[in-house]
């Protein structure tokens, strides 16, 4: 009886799947109490990059940066990509912020929240898995494809346990998810860095904790 060979990126998905039932289970009972500061400084780094990283070093023996895409060498190309595809959210948050008159006092620790978040979850996502059903299977659609629908399930846990997101607001921050999980993706692929993903991801994160404090 011959066994089954289970491939790197099979145990990739076995990593990312126990992070998720972990993460889900922490949302759906103490993690509704907890401070989001907790959450996404201490609780998902910990569970969420930590064992990346040993999957990385340890089971598959490399280089951490290098194997999740985490480039430098082209970070001003990056950034104003980035940028880019984020300026009509950039466009519409300011026009909001104008328009209600908003205070931004806390803008600072939104800004802290949002980078961890980002980081955090587009290097489970995107660097874990989007890098290695690319490796795998070479295909940018379906690459495209496996890993957005892949991060709206990491998604669901936070977006569905917000006290503040019900009715319309749930529907509409739950397409804006869909869309948002593409378009990174998306720009993760087509630059082959890490970076840019983080950046959009932190600037829509940053807009949304804006617009529902």
């Amino acid at each position: 009886m011959t066994m089954r060979v289970v491939s790197p990126t099979q145990k990739a998905f076995n990593v990312w799947g126990i992070v998720l039932a972990i993460w889900a289970l922490y949302r759906g009972t103490i993690g509704q109490q907890a401070p989001i500061v907790f959450d996404e400084l201490i609780f998902k780094p910990l569970v969420f990059i930590w064992p990346v990283y040993l999957f990385v070093v340890h089971y598959e023996h490399k280089a951490f940066f290098h194997s999740i895409w985490l480039k430098f060498t082209n970070w001003r190309q990056d950034l104003g990509y980035a940028l880019f595809i984020s300026a009509p959210l950039l466009a519409f948050f300011f026009f909001l912020l104008f328009a209600k008159n908003a205070n931004l006092h806390d803008a600072p620790l939104l800004l802290v929240l949002a980078l961890a978040t980002a980081i955090t979850e587009e290097t489970l996502s995107r660097g874990l898995i989007s890098v290695r059903i690319y490796e795998e299977t070479g295909s940018f659609l379906k690459t495209l494809f496996q890993s957005s629908i892949l991060h709206l399930f990491l998604r669901v846990p936070r977006v569905m346990t917000m006290p503040n997101l019900f009715g319309d607001r749930l529907l509409y921050a739950m397409v804006a998810e869909v869309a948002l999980s593409f378009v990174v993706t998306f720009v993760f692929l087509q630059r082959k860095s890490l970076l840019p993903a983080i950046v959009v991801r932190a600037i829509y994160v940053f807009v949304m904790l804006s617009l529902l404090k």
